[in-house]
């Protein structure tokens, strides 16, 4: 059984990791910038496949708008979610708390998950669909779990070229797309969550 390895996570649950402020990042054709999802989903991501993002769960919401320096509120934070579950053109998953699913619309699936943050997991948490279902996930690391989001988002690159994630923290979707040979488009409020993928995005990428 292979080794899995442990990548940084932005948790309200842990201290953020110093990196140095970025407004906007590129390399190749994937890209990560500054915005508050809750003014609109950026015209960025009309170009993706797939949107896919684990949200942020309201006990911590407060603390991520704290270390962005300002932000939306939680209501205004939902609503933005709920616009694009709803008015979307692309296929939406998204990963949320029990708790997130009744201020949602009705998802075509919902799916219990676990949420892997850096290799430590979340218990509690489901991913909905909007217009599309989930992948067959082969488990690479039995004795893990049936179903992480590690597994879902490779699981998920083999059948969409570009993913697009309004929430994206350090860039876990990113990666994982970019380690795949996919591409992304990725935002957050958090100017240092930018900067940190601008720090790490080189390695991602196959030579």
């Amino acid at each position: 059984m292979g080794k899995r390895v442990a990548h940084a996570y932005h948790s309200s649950l842990d201290e953020p990791l110093s990196s140095k402020a970025r407004q906007r990042f590129t390399i190749g054709d994937s890209v990560a910038f500054v915005a508050d999802l809750a003014r609109g989903l950026p015209g960025a991501f009309a170009g993706c496949d797939l949107l896919y993002t684990e949200v942020a769960w309201e006990r911590g919401y407060d603390r991520f708008v704290e270390r962005a320096g300002g932000g939306s509120d939680y209501a205004e934070y939902v609503e933005a979610l709920s616009a694009i579950a709803s008015s979307a053109e692309q296929p939406f998953i998204v990963v949320c708390g029990k708790a997130m699913t009744r201020l949602l619309p009705a998802p075509k699936t919902t799916t219990a998950v676990n949420l892997n943050t850096g290799g430590k997991f979340l218990a509690e948490a489901v991913a909905l669909t909007y217009r599309c279902a989930l992948p067959r996930v082969r488990v690479r690391h039995p004795g893990w779990t049936d179903l992480d989001t590690e597994n879902l988002l490779r699981a998920l690159a083999r059948t969409y070229r570009r993913v697009g994630d309004p929430c994206c923290g350090y860039g876990s979707t990113g990666r994982i797309f970019a380690e795949s040979g996919r591409s992304y488009v990725m935002s957050d409020i958090n100017a240092s969550c930018i900067g940190y993928i601008a720090e790490h995005a080189h390695k991602w990428t196959k030579s």
